[in-house]
């Protein structure tokens, strides 16, 4: 998987109302400092990583968020290991 379809993916949950809004803002951070090239790129997965990882702690998280979550947090591991 690349950058930019990981970006995609954080676009796409964040298109999705029925997720809080706080955990929209959460991929938003993310997702900008995907972009940030300023950054190594392995900080830059690992700062998007953790700021993900936290609101899936959130017990009003409905499943399917959830689940999006750990597929955007998933392909971040993906990229991270190479």
């Amino acid at each position: 998987m690349q950058l930019d379809d990981i970006i995609r993916m954080m676009e796409d949950f964040e298109a999705d109302s029925s997720v809080p809004k706080n955990v929209r803002l959460a991929v938003d951070e993310a997702k900008k400092r995907m972009k940030d090239n300023s950054l190594d790129a392995s900080l830059r997965v690992s700062d998007s990583i953790y700021r993900i990882e936290k609101v899936t702690e959130d017990p009003n998280l409905m499943p399917h968020a959830r689940m999006g979550l750990w597929n955007i947090l998933s392909a971040l591991e993906s990229i991270k290991k190479k």
